[in-house]
């Protein structure tokens, strides 16, 4: 029976991102979550432990076993493979920025490792998070306003942390192909999106404080799916969706048929609203709909199905 909880940990995530890449056995997906392998330097897992995820994957219709391998040193390996549903998952959750600073070392670390070993864009995530921690920055900066004593000294330990947070996403989009100075002919660092100001111009009586203003609007990552990406008139769809919005970035489907949009909007609601209006305006309903994972609102699920005719 799979069981209720939607949510994965790090290590399941490691473990089905694996999957997703190639059928393959525990063994060497406990290889590579070793503190030495390639997955283990990001997020280590022990043996015992890699065979439970792949238990609790199989257990949850996100990978089931498609054969087995010959072992010179024991039992017969079972080799696994991500399902179209794990596949999915897995897409999902590569786009969508993580909640807390507390998740960055672990959580944000695989989802760049794992876009990178698939040669995907960084850019939504990075542009995604970086929101994400100018907004988190924004509310430990007015409680530390209003703290005093030791309260407060935790609440600027928190803001340093977020503000470091801040820092490396900024650098890592300013890496990231930066847009050209056709007077220089030298590559700029992109524009930030987030202003941070040393208060002590502003209020002298907050020294050290760091200020954050977020504008109104700033960059969601919206997940979609293609409903038969094998089909040509899918293809059409998303083109025709790709239309009805002008200023986003529409990327490519992967091989499940799923694709991203990034666009501006005020917060995610609007950006659901925006993407949904677009697909109505274009006739793409019955090719295209949300990718259904645990961060989207519940009010949106019922556009992850097909519109019944």
């Amino acid at each position: 029976m799979p069981r209720a909880r939607e949510e994965l940990t790090a290590g399941e995530w490691a473990a089905l991102a694996l999957l997703t890449e190639e059928p393959t056995h525990g063994f060497a997906i406990a290889r590579a979550l070793a503190p030495d392998g390639e997955v283990g330097r990001v997020w280590s897992l022990r043996r015992p432990l890699v065979y439970r995820a792949l238990e609790t994957l199989s257990g949850m219709g996100l990978a089931r076993p498609v054969g087995t391998l010959p072992s010179t040193s024991g039992p017969q390996r079972t080799i696994l493979e991500a399902t179209i549903i794990g596949q999915r998952r897995l897409a999902g959750w590569l786009d969508q920025p993580v909640a807390h600073v507390r998740d960055a070392r672990s959580l944000l670390m695989l989802k760049l490792l794992f876009l990178a070993r698939r040669q995907g864009d960084l850019e939504p995530l990075l542009s995604a998070q970086r929101v994400q921690f100018a907004r988190l920055a924004e509310g430990l900066s007015a409680a530390a306003d209003q703290a005093g004593g030791f309260d407060r000294a935790l609440l600027l330990w928190r803001v340093e942390n977020t503000t470091a947070a801040i820092r490396f996403t900024e650098r890592m989009l300013t890496e990231l192909t930066p847009p050209l100075d056709l007077n220089h002919g030298e590559r700029l660092g992109r524009p930030s999106s987030i202003e941070l100001m040393d208060s002590r111009d502003a209020d002298p009586g907050a020294a050290g404080r760091a200020c954050y203003t977020v504008g109104m609007d700033q960059p969601h990552v919206i997940s979609m799916l293609l409903l038969r990406p094998a089909a040509a008139r899918d293809e059409d769809a998303r083109e025709r969706l790709a239309a009805a919005l002008p200023d986003a970035k529409v990327s490519e489907p992967d091989q499940v048929g799923v694709f991203t949009i990034m666009l501006e909007a005020a917060d995610q609601e609007a950006a659901l609203t925006r993407v949904w209006d677009a697909v109505a305006a274009s006739g793409t309903d019955d090719h295209i709909v949300f990718l259904e994972h645990p961060d989207l609102p519940g009010h949106w699920r019922h556009r992850s199905q097909p519109f019944p005719r």
